[in-house]
């Protein structure tokens, strides 16, 4: 069975089904396999523990905290869909082993107060340290939404005006970037609990002893500006809401397809084989895992499913 798609995409979870969703959106005809028996991948929720069988388990991403940013819920119309969200009052709380708490505060103002009633001076350097995550913000969005190829002259007009804006930042703005999370909590605050509360947040992005990690502070300044947006029913339900309105649009998902193949021709991707045997041919493939796990599948494509 041989099928042509404007573009075969590998992978059905938020990444694969964004791409699907502005491309059918587009007039294309698009379709997206999926290994799994429901659409989600990172963004997916489900009964997962044997000893547990009633507690919903969402093991990787738990909010929508960069996706409303993006500009995705709103051009893909979830909504209409069935996405619902809240935005808990403080989104995450930090409990010391000594019984001392600190919560994370929409405002940050209240947050810093928050910190202050362990360590005064700390309460004043997250007021600072907010300074530094609202610059890093400023300038990351606009890199995260450009296409690093072609990226449009609106994108990086507001990547050199959040520059020249906060260029007296630069220098602890570099540092953060380059730093390890750890490393950089060490040296802004004193507390252990505010170290914690910091290094914990960042860990959701990563191990916090590697280099670059404390770029995950960002997230502070994401929080207090947009808030996480937990979605109503898990986040399966984001991922859910994602599948009806791609279909709506006109692209195909077909779970229970795992990839056996990435067809190469001409040094290009032209296709997809499933485990069971279909050939899914398309102008360009799409893959949204890992590169490793897709640069072992690629193979070139064979006389008889041309």
């Amino acid at each position: 069975m041989t099928d042509l798609y404007d573009a075969v995409i590998v992978g059905a979870g938020h990444n694969g089904m964004a791409a699907a969703g502005y491309l059918s959106r587009a007039g294309k005809k698009v379709v997206v396999v999926e290994r799994m028996a429901k659409v989600g991948g990172m963004t997916s929720s489900g009964y997962m523990i044997p000893e547990a069988p009633d507690y919903m388990v969402t093991p990787c991403a738990v909010e929508l905290l960069f996706a409303r940013g993006s500009g995705i819920i709103e051009d893909l119309e979830l909504t209409r869909h069935g996405l619902t969200t809240i935005d808990p009052d403080p989104s995450y709380a930090y409990l010391h082993p000594d019984g001392q708490s600190i919560a994370l505060f929409r405002d940050y103002k209240r947050t810093a107060d928050d910190i202050a009633r362990i360590h005064p001076g700390d309460g004043k350097q997250y007021l600072k340290f907010m300074e530094v995550m609202d610059a890093m913000m400023d300038i990351g969005f606009p890199i995260m939404m450009a296409e690093p190829g072609r990226p449009d002259f609106k994108t990086l007009s507001k990547l050199i005006s959040s520059a020249v804006r906060n260029v007296k930042l630069k220098d602890q703005l570099i540092a953060i970037s380059k730093g390890t999370a750890d490393q950089v909590a060490c040296e802004w605050f004193e507390h252990p609990a505010t170290i914690a509360l910091l290094n914990g947040i960042a860990a959701g992005a990563g191990p916090v002893d590697d280099d670059g990690n404390a770029a995950a502070y960002m997230i502070f300044a994401v929080t207090h500006r947009l808030g996480t947006g937990k979605p109503v029913g898990s986040l399966q339900a984001f991922a859910n809401a994602m599948a009806s309105s791609i279909t709506e649009s006109g692209a195909e998902i077909l779970l229970n397809a795992p990839v056996a193949e990435i067809l190469i021709e001409d040094g290009a991707a032209k296709g997809v084989r499933l485990s069971d045997g279909r050939v899914l041919r398309g102008k360009t493939v799409i893959a949204t895992s890992d590169p490793g796990r897709h640069f072992a599948l690629t193979t070139p494509a064979r006389s008889n499913v041309a």
